[in-house]
Formats: structure tokens, C-alpha cells, sequence
């Protein structure tokens, strides 16, 4: 499996000069309340189970893997652009009785009209702003998805749904949330035309979003069939649940 596309999916580090940086006890004011489905504050973290599986198309073999990650807001810094951006520290750990060991960094910049999310060299728009029913956006579109490794990242579309309702984790009922919903792509090809191999993808990709608590569930799915490869399937799956924030 091309590690690159895990990577990808897993948030879907573009340069960014540091510039004064220094730690702040609470976000910048926020003028559009439902900025805070994505809380910035010095502190603020999250912690997911998270449950991967790995799909060998050259093994016909797959990998379940069972972790949890914790994401913290811990700095500021000016972005190449002098706007005013979060350091948020990645940590992982194989259970609740490990110790937890630094994984990455996630860099966000809220511009007041969207949010924008950097990690492992990747720059999306997670969410933009006002949060209404009507906005659809290309979250993709900082990427270069000329890179063949990307090009699957390639026009997504994004859109909200279910602004305001419950959502439960099956570890807490969060009140108010919001989905967005990232892709949800299938195709498929029989292979009935005498020059056509049997070939399939699914893609798709879910986040949603607690009032003042920020991303509670993460789904992925990226999975690709093709007779060319031994008729198994190659991929991943991906959920990311939280289980504790504050």
C-alpha cells in the first residue's frame, strides 16, 4: 500500500515560515460563532481510538491495526502570509496503558472564511465559514494533485450535513455537531467489453464536528479491486473515534 495516500487520507507539511511565535490562552475572537465546531484554545485536546485495516493485493492478506492518538492545541505562530496559525501536536500510543510517543504536527489557519488544516505535506480546507447547509466547497484544492500519488484527492467536494443534530461516538452523545462529508465516490467497470479488465474503487471519506469540542469521527475508505492484481483488493479503511476531550 503507498504509504503517501495513508497519509493523504488521514487528514487529506506544505512550507510555512515560523514568525513570533509564542503560546496564547484562548483562540482569536471569534465573530462567526460556528467557527467553534473547530476550537482553537491553547490546551484543547482530543483523544480517538482509532481502528485501521490494511488491504495487501499483492498477499490477498489484510492487517488490522488497534490504536489511539491524541491532537493538542499547543502554540501559535504567522504563517508565511503573517496570519495568525495553531501548532497542534500529534501523539500515538498502542492502548490506554502505553505511553504516549510524538507522531507529527498539525498546523491550522482560520482565515474567517475557512479553516485550513496541514499535515504530512498536505494543505486542505477542513471546514469554511458561515457553517450553513448550503456551502459546498473543494477541500482538496491546495493540493497538487498533478502528483499521481494524489490524484485521487482530485475534485472532491465538500458539503455539510446535519448541522446542529446529535451525533453519537458510541463512547458520548455530542449535542451539537456537524457532518461534513468529504467523498463519496464508486466505480466500477464489469469488464464485459472484450478490451475492458474487471476493475472497481470506492472512496470515501466523513468527518464530524462537535460545538466547542472540535473533530469527534473520522471515516476513511479507500479500496481498489482489479484482476490485473490478483483479483484481492488493495487499500485501507480507517475510523477515528473520540473517547476523551476537554
Amino acid at each position: 500500500m503507498n504509504k503517501k495516500i495513508l497519509l493523504a487520507l488521514l487528514s487529506v507539511v506544505c512550507s510555512v515560515a515560523f514568525v513570533n511565535c509564542k503560546k496564547s490562552s484562548s483562540s482569536a475572537p471569534v465573530a462567526d460563532p460556528t467557527m467553534n465546531y473547530f476550537p482553537t484554545t491553547f490546551g484543547k485536546y482530543v483523544i480517538y481510538n482509532v481502528d485501521s485495516v490494511y488491504y495487501d493485493p499483492a498477499k490477498c492478506k489484510t492487517t488490522e491495526k488497534i490504536s489511539q492518538l491524541r491532537y493538542s492545541v499547543s502554540d501559535t505562530f504567522r504563517d508565511d502570509q503573517f496570519r495568525l496559525s495553531y501548532i497542534m501536536d500529534v501523539f500515538t500510543r498502542a492502548n490506554s496503558t502505553a505511553a504516549w510517543t510524538a507522531q507529527g504536527v498539525v498546523y491550522l489557519t482560520n482565515t474567517g472564511s475557512t479553516l485550513e488544516y496541514v499535515q504530512s505535506g498536505l494543505r486542505t480546507i477542513k471546514l469554511v465559514f458561515p457553517v450553513t447547509s448550503t456551502q459546498t466547497w473543494l477541500g482538496n484544492s491546495l493540493i497538487s494533485t498533478n502528483d499521481s500519488n494524489y490524484m485521487f484527492l482530485n475534485n472532491w467536494s465538500y458539503s455539510y450535513q446535519n448541522i446542529g443534530s446529535s451525533y453519537n461516538t458510541s463512547y458520548e452523545n455530542f449535542a451539537n455537531t456537524v457532518t461534513v462529508l468529504e467523498n463519496n465516490e464508486t466505480i466500477s467497470n464489469t469488464g464485459s467489453n472484450s478490451d475492458a479488465v474487471p476493475y472497481s474503487l470506492q472512496s470515501y471519506a466523513k468527518e464530524v464536528y462537535a460545538y466547542n469540542v472540535g473533530l469527534i469521527y473520522r471515516e476513511t475508505k479507500y479500496l481498489t479491486y482489479s484482476a490485473k492484481k490478483g483479483n484481492c483488493v488493495g487499500g485501507y479503511t480507517l475510523v477515528m473515534q473520540a473517547i476523551d476531550h476537554n
